[in-house]
């Protein structure tokens, strides 16, 4: 019984990322644009990480300026900071990740450092071009990140990715 738990488990996640990788491909997903709290978003995103970036001992800072409200959709704004905290814990095997949320001006950034490995250049590149692109195969690489992207665009907000092997990466979104 355990086995089978555990095979229909994974075919669930399979047709989950696969239902998911044809709604973004096919961009038929709508954004539920509302006034939101991503202030409080974050705070509740980042709580669900904590116990991930603890059992990986990592430290784990949040910066999040309260009250920040902004039209949004609140649940794909949440999925873009789990694809990007994701990918942080993922890639930073020591060191820290920083989520820091703040206003600048008549804009709101949404920052995510890490001390991880680095991205490639041609990966960041990747993510940018394939976007537009059909997805790959079903366990290609960087489909969160693609995702992330596809959603950022769709807000018309700007993603902004900085790496470097020696110090790691910063996502930037920039709203």
């Amino acid at each position: 019984l355990e086995s089978m738990h555990a095979e229909i488990a994974r075919t669930s996640e399979l047709l989950n990322e696969l239902e998911d990788r044809l709604i973004y491909e096919n961009d038929s997903f709508e954004l539920n644009i509302a006034l939101t709290d991503i202030s409080e978003t974050a705070a509740k995103v980042a709580l669900g990480h904590e116990g991930g970036f603890a059992q990986k001992g990592l430290e784990f800072l949040t910066e999040i300026e309260p009250g920040i409200v902004i039209p949004a959709d609140s649940t794909r704004f949440a999925q873009v900071l789990i694809n990007i905290l994701s990918n942080a814990m993922k890639y930073t095997h020591e060191g820290r990740v920083v989520l820091s949320l703040k206003r600048d001006g008549d804009s709101t950034e949404l920052l995510v450092a890490d001390t991880g490995e680095g991205i490639a250049p041609e990966v960041i590149e990747n993510i940018s071009t394939r976007s537009a692109q059909a997805f790959k195969a079903v366990n290609s690489k960087g489909v969160g990140s693609v995702i992330a992207k596809l959603i950022i665009d769709k807000h018309g907000w700007k993603l902004s990715i900085d790496s470097d092997p020696a110090a790691g990466t910063r996502v930037s979104v920039l709203m």
